[in-house]
């Protein structure tokens, strides 16, 4: 086995602002009052985010909920409120 060098190039990439900026450019309510689950990271509700402050206790929100979120509002089987997803 021969071994070679290889070059490649990579971008990092990071978003920074605060929640209510992160929330509009990542398309989450603006409005956490008005949301079941306004945390962009976790299913956490109103409470939990006051209370709970331990990452394993709560449902972290995946690409994969994310996405099935939006196929569930565009369906009609949940609301905005539900996920706060827009």
């Amino acid at each position: 086995m021969s071994s070679r060098l290889q070059h490649f190039h990579c971008f990092l990439t990071q978003i920074v602002g605060d929640n209510l900026g992160l929330h509009s450019v990542l398309g989450y309510v603006e409005s956490f009052k008005s949301a079941a689950r306004a945390c962009d990271l976790f299913m956490a509700s109103q409470d939990d985010m006051q209370t709970v402050f331990q990452e394993s206790a709560l449902q972290i929100r995946t690409p994969e909920l994310y996405n099935q979120q939006v196929r569930d509002l565009a369906s009609g089987k949940i609301t905005v409120t539900d996920c706060a997803v827009t």
